[in-house]
């Protein structure tokens, strides 16, 4: 079994015994490099949960701005649904039907999504290799981001900010996720990927 595969039926075991209640944020749902690294989504295997997926990351469509939550518990559901008639009546029709569309056709959609990513992985791994002083990197298994560690002195935010401010090129410090000071979130999803990798090592040099 899948080490990640396992670690979710550990989990889910732990809430059943408990009586525990489980929000799983999914918004990578589907994003995943393997289809053998494939799981489920909670929702399908606990009956005490909610699974929060929506058209931003795998479908790449975050401008829609849709999302929804699927559980087996009507009454969580319901009150979700009443809690947001307190902030919004209904989505823009638009954005609706462009998400219907993208549903029955999410292949055309995803699979392009996943080739983009694993092109763009092997790429900053072929960067990583060319610099082992800055950056130690562990490639993901899914989703369009990973979390990269950099061998240096200074802080990641400060790091960040004197590339930004340089470069124009931005990354997401790990002060920022409250998580130690020297790692970075790189993103593997735009297709100008390499273009921001040589000037990122343009400024290394």
């Amino acid at each position: 079994m899948d080490s990640s595969a396992e670690e979710l039926n550990q989990i889910l075991d732990i809430a059943r015994k408990n009586n525990l209640f489980v929000f799983s944020d999914e918004m990578y749902h589907q994003l995943v490099h393997q289809p053998e690294a494939s799981i489920p989504s909670i929702c399908d295997l606990y009956e005490n949960s909610v699974s929060l997926w929506g058209m931003a990351k795998s479908f790449g469509l975050a401008g829609l701005r849709l999302g929804w939550v699927a559980s087996h518990r009507k009454d969580i559901l319901q009150k979700i649904a009443d809690f947001k008639d307190y902030l919004s009546i209904c989505n823009n029709a638009a954005g609706e039907v462009l998400s219907f569309i993208a549903l029955n056709h999410k292949e055309k959609f995803i699979n392009p999504n996943i080739e983009k990513i694993i092109r763009n992985k092997k790429l900053f791994a072929e960067f990583a290799a060319r610099h082992p002083e800055l950056v130690e990197f562990v490639q993901p298994k899914a989703g369009s981001t990973s979390f990269v560690k950099l061998k240096l002195q200074m802080s990641a935010l400060d790091y960040c900010e004197s590339l930004v401010q340089k470069t124009g090129i931005m990354m997401v410090p790990s002060e920022m996720f409250e998580y130690g000071d020297s790692h970075v979130r790189i993103g593997f999803g735009r297709e100008n990927f390499n273009e921001a990798l040589l000037v990122w090592e343009k400024f290394i040099k």
